[in-house]
């Protein structure tokens, strides 16, 4: 889901937006078939955040390389 919230938000706005640092294990093993029901990229990453961390807190950062003109989205677990 975070794959196809990259490439979606990426076509959306015109930007390369690319997966940084994620806790692999958490997210690798999530698997979903639901729709998202938002409409904001902020709403919609929030939303797969809240189903695929298992009740832990998440945290997201989205950092730019102006050298190479992308944005890379680092998600975090929050102690």
């Amino acid at each position: 889901m975070l794959q196809a919230w990259t490439q979606a938000v990426s076509a959306h706005s015109k930007n390369r937006i690319i997966i940084g640092t994620v806790p692999v294990g958490l997210l690798l093993s999530y698997k979903d078939d639901k729709e998202l029901i938002t409409q904001s990229a902020r709403d919609a990453l929030t939303e797969i955040l809240m189903r695929s961390g298992k009740r832990m807190k998440l945290s997201w950062q989205l950092f730019y390389d102006p050298g190479q003109k992308i944005y890379a989205i680092n998600i975090h677990s929050v102690q």
